[in-house]
C-alpha cells in the first residue's frame, strides 16, 4: 500500500484540502497521513473565515509523521504562509536518504475568490517550495500571481527556470466551451483539452481532486504527461458523473 503525506487546510463541509484527499486516496486504497496547515469555516456557499496553524505544531506535525512512518510522495496544497513554507523546507531537506516526490497545488485564493495570502514574502517562500517540487498545479490566476508573467509560454519558461520538474497550468483558456490545460515538463509541453460540462453553479474542490489525482497517477508511473492526461479524464469523468449540491451553493464530488 502506498503511503501518501497530505499537507493542507481543512474543509469542514469535506469538498477540498485535506477530506477531499483523504477521501479520494481511502477510494483507491491509498493509505494517508495528514498535517494541518489551517483551520477554515467553509460551506457550499464559500470560505468565511480562516486561521493558519503556528509553524511549531505543523513542524511538530511533520517530525511527528516523518519519525514513525514511511513517506512514499507528498502533496501539499494550501500553504500560503511564510512561515509554514520555510518550516516544511527545513524539515524537507533534514530528510535522511531519497527524499519523496512533492506535488504542489499553489492555491491563493479560493473558488468564492477568499484571498489565502497573509504576507508579502509570500510569493519568494512558494517561489522557494516550487524549486524542490516534481509536479506543480496552478490555475492560470495563480500561475500569473506567482511567474509575474502574462502568456502561458512565458509562465512555462519561468517554472522551468525555478527547477520543478514540471507541472500544469489550469484553465488558461478563454473557451466557453472547452476547459483547456497546459502541461510542461523541463523539455516537452503538451495541451489537454475536454469539453465543459455546463452546470449552472460553480463546482467546489475541483483543484484539489485534480492534484490528488495526478499525485495518484504520478506514483504509479512516474511520468508528468502521462499523470496529466489521466488526471485530467478522472477529472472530467467526476464532472459529468458524480456530482450533487449538498448544500445552497457550490456542487461536490461525490467520489463513488
Amino acid at each position: 500500500m502506498q503511503q501518501i503525506l497530505v499537507i493542507a487546510g481543512n474543509d469542514p463541509s469535506s469538498g477540498a484540502g485535506l477530506e477531499l484527499a483523504t477521501k479520494f486516496f481511502d477510494h483507491i486504497n491509498y493509505y494517508t497521513f495528514n498535517v494541518t496547515t489551517a483551520i477554515t469555516a467553509q460551506n457550499s456557499l464559500g470560505v468565511q473565515d480562516f486561521k493558519y496553524t503556528s509553524h511549531p505544531i505543523f513542524l511538530s506535525q511533520l517530525s511527528s509523521v516523518s519519525s514513525d512512518f514511511r513517506i512514499d510522495i507528498i502533496k501539499i496544497g494550501l500553504i500560503a504562509n511564510t512561515a509554514l513554507i520555510y518550516s516544511f523546507l527545513d524539515w524537507y531537506n533534514s530528510l535522511k536518504g531519497n527524499k519523496p516526490p512533492i506535488v504542489f497545488d499553489p492555491i491563493l485564493k479560493s473558488t468564492s475568490d477568499k484571498n489565502f495570502f497573509d504576507d508579502k514574502e509570500i510569493l519568494g517562500a512558494i517561489r522557494e517550495l516550487i524549486s524542490v517540487c516534481d509536479i506543480i498545479t496552478p490555475n492560470y490566476k495563480e500561475a500569473m500571481i506567482i511567474s509575474g508573467k502574462a502568456t502561458i509560454d512565458d509562465m512555462i519558461k519561468y517554472f522551468r527556470k525555478l527547477g520543478t520538474k514540471g507541472g500544469v497550468i489550469t484553465g488558461g483558456d478563454e473557451d466557453k466551451e472547452q476547459a483547456t490545460d497546459y502541461v510542461f515538463t523541463q523539455k516537452e509541453e503538451k495541451v489537454l483539452s475536454y469539453p465543459k460540462t455546463k452546470l449552472d453553479n460553480e463546482i467546489h474542490g475541483t483543484g484539489c481532486l485534480f492534484s490528488n489525482a495526478i499525485t495518484y497517477y504520478y506514483i504509479e508511473t512516474l511520468n508528468i504527461l502521462e499523470s496529466a492526461q489521466r488526471a485530467k479524464a478522472m477529472v472530467s469523468f467526476n464532472i459529468r458523473n458524480n456530482l450533487k449540491k449538498l448544500g445552497k451553493g457550490y456542487y461536490s464530488f461525490l467520489l463513488k
